[in-house]
């Protein structure tokens, strides 16, 4: 998914998959902003996105992993509903349950 400028080049994308049919289970691989439209909500607007399709793929959680480094993005994700799952050498995973959605 990405969101366009008004010249239609790419400001923001998310990369994600919502096919573990099993578990029911999407996971958020990329989440890209461009340096100059950062703080606009575009990455936000995206992650609202995903989670909307993913609901329509049946999904019951999101999840995702993030460099421990990063706190910037870890702020937005535990605004966005994400919450820590397990900790890693340099990454955190984050959850979101969707049952409740």
């Amino acid at each position: 998914m990405a969101a366009y400028d008004e010249m239609g080049k790419v400001c923001a994308l998310i990369a994600f998959y919502s096919n573990n049919i099993e578990e029911k289970v999407a996971f958020l691989t990329s989440v890209l902003v461009r340096e100059d439209r950062q703080g606009q909500g575009l990455g936000t607007a995206l992650l609202n996105e995903f989670e909307k399709y993913s609901i329509n793929a049946g999904m019951k959680e999101l999840r995702l992993e993030v460099n421990k480094r990063n706190q910037r993005a870890i702020t937005i994700y535990k605004k966005c509903g994400y919450t820590e799952y397990q900790e890693k050498e340099d990454t955190i995973i984050m959850k979101k349950d969707l049952k409740h959605v």
